[in-house]
Formats: C-alpha cells, sequence, structure tokens
C-alpha cells in the first residue's frame, strides 16, 4: 500500500473516531493552522474567472452553526487561510460560489501534530442541456410494507461533459417515469421533492447534476395483489446495467430478461430474491410475474394513499421505507453486493471481534479507496459525498459495536 493511502487509511479512521466521542468544548482561541484551497476550472473552454472569493466554514467540535470567514482567490485560483484551530475534533469546509451555484471541499480536519491542510475544488461552466445524460444503471428493491408494494430505485446518472448542468422552473432537470398507478413519491433529498415537477406519466427532477455520476434515489408506493400480481415499472431511456430486489414472501418471482442470483440476506434476517438484467434495457421497462402471494389480510394494512404529487409537507425515504433500505440501494448501485447485504444472517456468535475488526478494515481501505476515485475524478462530487457517507456511517456502526464487546468475547 502506498504511504499517502497509509496516511488517508489513518486519517479517515481518526475522523470516524473522533465522531463517537463526547464533543469537547469549542475553542475560539487562532492556532498555527493553515489551509491552502486551491480552486479549478473543470470546463475546457473557459477561463477561471475573476473576482471569486472562498469562504472558510469552521465547525467547532464538528458541530453548527459554521463560523465563516471569507477571502478573495488570487488570480491563479488559490487562497490560504491562516491562524485555524487544529485541535483533532474541529471540522472545516471551504465553499466557493460560481455563477449561483455553491461548490464545496470535502471535510477537512487537522491530524494530531497537523498543522497543513490542501485542498482543491472544481467549479463548472453550466449548462442547460440535459439531452447528454444517460443513465448507467439503475437498481430497485421492492418490499412490502402496510399492505402495499414499497419501492425503492436508485437511478445512476451520468453527465459525460465538462460542465454543471442546471435547471429551474421552466426548463431542464431529468424525466423518471413511473408506473400509471405510484403512489407517496418521496425523494431522499428534500431539495428534490420540493422542485419535483409530477406529470401524468412521470416526474422531472429538476436537480444540479456535476460531471460524471450521480445517484438520484426515490421511493414510491404500489398496490398489492395476491395470489398472483403482474408490475410493470417504466425506464428512463435504454440501461445498460440493472439489479432488482424483490423481498422473498415465499412467492414465484420471475423477470422478463433478468436472471435470477443467490439470494441476498441482510443483517436483521430478511431475505430477497435477487435479480441482475442479462442484456441493456429498453424503455420497456421491467416486466414482473409474482405468483403465489400470501393473502394480503395477512400483512398490515395502509391507509388511504393520495395519487402521486409534489406536497407541500414531505416525508424523507427513511419513514417509507425499511432503515436499511437506503442503504442497500446506495450499496448495490454504487459499492457492489456484500457491503450492506450478506448472503446468511449475522447472528450474535457470527460477530465477533475478528470479524468486527475485519470489516472495520475493509471499510477504512474503502473510504481510502474512494478518496482515490474522487481525486482521479473517476467519479463526481455528489457521487463521491453519497458513497462517502454511507460507509462512514457503517463504520461508526462496527466502532460502536466494538466498543461494547464484552471482554471475554474480544478473542480472536
Amino acid at each position: 500500500m502506498r504511504l499517502d493511502k497509509l496516511n488517508k487509511t489513518r486519517f479517515i479512521l481518526l475522523a470516524v473516531l473522533l465522531a463517537l466521542v463526547v464533543p469537547l468544548a469549542a475553542s475560539a482561541q487562532e492556532g498555527d493552522g493553515v489551509i491552502e484551497v486551491n480552486v479549478l476550472m473543470g470546463t475546457a473552454d473557459v477561463a477561471l474567472p475573476e473576482n471569486l472569493e472562498a469562504e472558510l466554514l469552521f465547525l467547532p467540535n464538528g458541530q453548527g452553526p459554521p463560523v465563516i470567514t471569507s477571502a478573495p482567490l488570487n488570480a491563479d485560483g488559490s487562497v490560504r487561510f491562516e491562524g485555524l484551530d487544529t485541535a483533532p475534533q474541529h471540522v472545516y469546509l471551504v465553499r466557493v460560489t460560481y455563477e449561483g451555484q455553491p461548490y464545496f471541499s470535502e471535510l477537512l480536519q487537522f491530524a494530531e501534530g497537523e498543522t497543513a491542510l490542501t485542498t482543491h475544488i472544481t467549479i463548472y461552466a453550466p449548462s442547460r442541456d440535459w439531452s447528454v445524460v444517460d443513465v448507467q444503471r439503475v437498481n430497485m428493491i421492492l418490499d412490502v410494507s402496510d399492505g402495499h408494494w414499497i419501492v425503492g430505485a436508485l437511478y445512476a446518472l451520468n453527465n459525460p461533459t465538462d460542465r454543471l448542468l442546471v435547471a429551474d422552473q421552466s426548463e431542464g432537470g431529468f424525466f423518471i417515469p413511473l408506473p400509471s398507478n405510484a403512489q407517496g413519491l418521496t425523494f431522499q433529498e428534500q431539495t428534490l421533492q420540493e422542485a419535483a415537477e409530477v406529470t401524468p406519466d412521470g416526474v422531472r427532477v429538476r436537480m444540479t447534476l456535476p460531471p460524471g455520476e450521480t445517484p438520484l434515489v426515490l421511493s414510491y408506493v404500489l398496490p398489492y395483489a395476491a395470489p398472483e400480481q403482474r408490475l410493470t415499472i417504466p425506464l428512463p431511456g435504454n440501461v445498460p446495467n440493472m439489479r432488482v430486489l424483490v423481498v422473498d414472501l415465499g412467492q414465484t418471482t420471475t423477470i422478463e430478461g433478468f436472471s435470477p442470483e443467490d439470494p441476498l440476506q441482510t443483517s436483521d434476517g430478511t431475505t430477497y430474491q435477487n435479480f441482475v438484467a442479462d442484456d441493456a434495457l429498453a424503455t420497456s421497462g421491467v416486466q414482473l410475474v409474482l405468483q403465489g402471494l400470501p393473502d394480503p389480510s395477512t400483512l398490515p394494512q395502509s391507509p388511504t394513499l393520495e395519487p402521486i404529487a409534489a406536497p407541500e409537507e414531505t416525508r424523507p425515504l427513511s419513514e417509507r421505507l425499511p432503515a436499511w433500505t437506503g442503504l442497500v440501494v446506495l450499496a448495490l448501485a454504487l459499492l457492489g453486493v456484500g457491503v450492506y447485504a450478506w448472503r446468511t444472517p449475522a447472528t450474535a456468535t457470527e460477530e465477533t471481534y475478528p470479524a468486527l475488526i475485519a470489516r472495520r478494515d475493509t471499510l477504512v481501505q474503502q473510504l481510502a479507496d474512494l478518496e482515490d476515485r474522487y481525486e482521479a475524478r473517476e467519479i463526481g462530487e455528489q457521487a463521491f459525498r453519497q458513497q462517502s457517507a454511507t460507509l462512514r456511517e457503517e463504520l461508526k456502526q462496527i466502532l460502536r459495536r466494538l466498543q461494547h464487546l464484552s471482554p471475554q468475547n474480544r478473542q480472536p
């Protein structure tokens, strides 16, 4: 392993460990820390504009509200913030606003004894040509709750240009077709929920899309019928890669153009039938045939749901789906099967000290690899942030389990 990756791995683990301890009192004293910022123009035929400024957001103990310091960029796009408190529990973030769009650095923390950090922020000229967007892959998970099918879907949107795609209420955005009988549309991000334009056959998502790949997560509800049911889920154009998970209720499930793989089982013991598309899927969508479904009277009943609309009061995805669902969908799409879903249930006897240590080390390595991919511009900023947050959250859970293991269980 390279030295820079070792340092990065150590930093990632330290940052997560710091999130588990009781926050220390915030210090307002100045220190000897320095953060150097380099702002780059990522659009080939556009020069870095003049009169830009950077904002340094200081979060004492990693908590808000932030203390903000502004400084103008030099002609080469650089700026230097000095006199910073280097206590490891503090968090810094740099923001640059260009053409009305904010751009952020990664979260910055000084390691013990460290006094200098460097970060890069790439900005892009805006564009409204959404015709260039394609869908790299789609992952769906179907569960049953309150007597309905709950569909969680992740669309990996790809912007192949070197411009930031923007939209407003009258122009731009990405259209996702939905089943005509879908209800209760909910986006993972509140800002997308508020800006969604619902149509009779789907929803146009008003968002910004940076170069590279960006995950878009939403959920909705479909009617449940037994003992046999056919479901058709339309797709936004051709999709080269797709996976579908269907909760196992004892039914037989077939999906046209998909091949079954080994079932997946989450840590809470729930089993999912697992299907992968054989080839690229066209706009005809996903055709599911479910036979032998249990009677709906054996399932919890749901209150009446309204047809899809952009509601005034929204509910987050976590309230629509089981708590782990968003993590499973993200993991399948971005990190590969196996991060949040296991092929066998995780029992108490299996959660041994060596297994947790191995999982911890794997997650730290994945975070380090993820940062390498982001620095190499293999993934976009939003995809990086969501994947990083997902990995860090599981790493925190692993560390908490390690903390609470009894001494007799801390044996190889």
